[in-house]
């Protein structure tokens, strides 16, 4: 789950790659960008090589109207 300012944007699911939401409307001067993640169990996390942490990328693009 993302969350922009409190604002929910969408769920990612753990097989997509990427995403991308629209936050036009919900940008201000200052900006928390929040992701849900959920944690698994120590032993799941060994047994299925999981990690909690990846490369997180945020692009902002500027569209001209």
């Amino acid at each position: 789950q993302a969350e922009l300012n409190g604002q929910p944007l969408g769920h990612i699911p753990s097989s997509q790659d990427s995403c991308s939401f629209e936050i036009t409307a919900l940008v201000d001067s200052r900006n928390e960008l929040l992701f849900l993640l959920p944690i698994p169990s120590r032993e799941r996390a060994r047994e299925e090589n999981a990690l909690l942490w990846q490369d997180v990328r945020l692009e902002i693009a500027v569209t001209e109207e």
